[in-house]
């Protein structure tokens, strides 16, 4: 009996993600899969989960940088990137385009039900994200300016 190589199902997915190709990507999870966002606390289903990121960063690619696969899981690192061009829809609100560029780190665990994903989660440096975005908390160096201009 072969054995289904899932390490290479999350790398085609995410090919077909930077293809944005959703329907593809789509196809390698059940119609029921969930994501779960852990930084933002937001559980969605798996098609509205990558298409709100390809809605907000439509030149957005992944560049993996490790896949770890064990039984029933798959585990990926990747670097993102992209311009917030796009309405990106959170659990507080939609956060209108910024028209910045990220660039970071992110892992995202899978767990699969035959050959197809059923469930997932992202991992990624929120503070660094909204940050990059523009809308985090000020830059060290802003942060010093507004901390000296305190003391005056």
């Amino acid at each position: 009996m072969a054995t289904q190589d899932l390490g290479a199902t999350v790398r085609a997915m995410y090919e077909a993600w930077n293809a944005k190709d959703m329907d593809r990507c789509a196809s390698y999870a059940h119609a029921d899969a969930r994501m779960t966002n852990v930084p933002f606390g937001a559980k969605l289903s798996f098609r509205e989960y990558i298409e709100n990121w390809a809605r907000a960063f439509p030149d957005g690619k992944i560049e993996v940088t490790n896949l770890v696969s064990q039984g029933d899981s798959v585990i990926g690192e990747f670097t993102g990137s992209g311009t917030h061009t796009g309405t990106l829809k959170g659990p507080t609100g939609d956060l209108a385009p910024t028209g910045r560029r990220v660039e970071m780190s992110f892992v995202e665990s899978y767990r699969f039900r035959g050959d197809k994903i059923t469930e997932g989660r992202i991992y990624f440096d929120a503070f660094t994200f909204f940050t990059q975005l523009g809308v985090g908390a000020p830059t060290q160096a802003g942060a010093a300016t507004t901390t000296q201009q305190a003391r005056h």
